[in-house]
């Protein structure tokens, strides 16, 4: 159903479309708005903020009988800063209780007012006469009257429409880099209006990176959609807890560590919250990163409770095991999202030469650990192994990821289809993707591991999800 027009005689008014800041678009002329539950208009007229912290308004003749009542009034930061009622000849509101000693008003120079959006209709035996548009915008923004393309270039940032037809239409306007604005106008002969918009930004691209100012790191948008979770078709590798294989919805973008936390990142933390760093890793006493002293190796020896401190800390939380596939795949259906030297470190790869750590295992697990220590195998630096498609590195290999999930070896069989949680309870946690002791079977997108959440080892790490709109 259309929504209800909205005419104010012998004003110029404005419709708000509240989204950026910036890039504000008016256009004014003989035309009605259309507006929405969401929409406000607003009166602009001189303000000016008194010593008692009152925004205060003054028409150039009464506004009684416009059907207007509810009216609030704005800062030029566009906070509510008070509101009122309307009387004869303005408007006069203290700040809103949401705001006490707010300094905010005495601060504003420009304050705007905005009504609710109610009916002031047309009254019979009003004359009709000519009506044009004039619009003002930034330069070389296009301007579309019914997908009619009016302007393209408005080096002066205004441009008159002149005597569009009475009716119905359509008005559209392009800026680079905003989603296209497109409003619903009832032009009326003779009657003066104005519509202001602020077209939206467009949100983050698939991939796109921003730098967490909190902890440092670059963070990498993963967009929504739909993956298959679970064993991959044609590996022969999965096991039980890796199956069925279930589709499942992600509904919400968000963002995710480009990398795994550094000890740089997590020095920041400690520091921040009087943290201790962790136990300094070693294999059997050998050191991996003496003295926490190579910042851009992975921090390591982190228990689930450190992993969602951190993350938490940093602005956002630790992904779900959903997230986390779904991020990791990149949009790969594989096992692996390439060759699996190319993009992860593990047993065969992590030393000094390489080996076959399953036929080592098999023929002598005993000594295992001995023969990765002998051959130097270790931790490596974040970042140096081929991204996947969105971008991360070391989702495969490396060191293990702790995610949010309880475990539960049959979850996959009754998990929700959108946005899985994980089971509501357990003993053990979930980590994901591989570590640098691991045989080369087990570095999968698929699999999970599980473990004590009180519990650290020198192969457990983080990578953390931040929401949208936090980086």
């Amino acid at each position: 159903m259309r929504p209800r027009s909205v005419v104010l005689l012998g004003f110029l008014f404005f419709v708000n479309i509240f989204a950026n800041a910036r890039d504000l678009l008016s256009l004014s002329g003989a035309a009605t708005n259309t507006t929405n539950a969401h929409t406000l208009i607003s009166l602009s007229v001189p303000a000016s903020s008194d010593s008692q912290g009152k925004c205060v308004f003054r028409a150039a003749s009464p506004l009684s009988g416009s059907g207007l009542s509810s009216i609030e009034a704005f800062n030029d930061a566009e906070r509510i800063i008070s509101a009122g009622k309307l009387n004869e000849t303005g408007f006069a509101g203290t700040r809103g209780l949401d705001y006490p000693n707010s300094p905010e008003l005495h601060q504003s120079s420009n304050c705007s007012l905005h009504f609710g959006p109610t009916a002031a209709l047309l009254r019979s035996g009003d004359v009709l006469t000519k009506s044009d548009f004039a619009i003002a915008v930034p330069p070389d923004a296009p301007i579309y009257l019914d997908e009619t393309l009016k302007s393209q270039a408005c080096p002066q940032r205004r441009v008159v429409i002149e005597n569009p037809k009475p009716g119905d239409h359509s008005l559209q306007v392009s800026l680079a880099g905003k989603k296209g604005y497109e409003h619903p106008i009832t032009v009326v002969a003779g009657l003066t209006s104005s519509i202001g918009a602020r077209p939206e930004n467009l949100g983050p691209t698939p991939g796109q990176t921003g730098e967490n100012p909190k902890d440092g790191l670059k963070y990498v948008w993963i967009p929504p959609g739909t993956f298959m979770m679970g064993c991959s078709t044609g590996d022969n590798e999965c096991v039980d807890d890796e199956k069925p294989a279930h589709q499942v919805t992600i509904s919400r973008g968000f963002w995710i560590g480009q990398t795994l936390v550094t000890v740089r990142a997590y020095k920041r933390f400690a520091v921040a919250t009087g943290r201790s760093m962790p136990p300094e890793p070693d294999i059997l006493g050998r050191a991996l990163n003496p003295a926490w002293g190579n910042d851009a190796m992975p921090i390591v020896d982190v228990n689930w409770g450190d992993a969602q401190a951190y993350c938490g800390w940093a602005g956002g939380r630790l992904p779900t095991e959903a997230e986390w596939e779904y991020a990791a795949r990149g949009g790969s259906t594989e096992a692996r999202y390439g060759p699996l030297d190319e993009v992860a470190w593990y047993a065969n790869n992590s030393g000094a030469q390489p080996l076959d750590s399953w036929r080592i295992f098999n023929g002598d697990p005993k000594n295992y650990l001995q023969r990765l220590k002998d051959n130097g195998n270790a931790i490596h630096e974040v970042g140096l192994k081929r991204p996947n498609a969105f971008g991360l590195y070391d989702v495969l290999g490396n060191v293990w990821e702790w995610v949010h999930d309880w475990y539960d070896q049959n979850y996959y069989r009754s998990s929700p289809s959108q946005d899985p949680q994980g089971p509501a309870g357990g003993q053990l946690r979930v980590l994901r993707g591989g570590a640098w002791v691991i045989f080369p079977m087990t570095v999968r997108a698929s699999s999970r591991l599980r473990h004590n959440p009180t519990v650290g080892t020198y192969t457990y790490g983080i990578r953390c999800g931040v929401e949208a709109g936090n980086i």
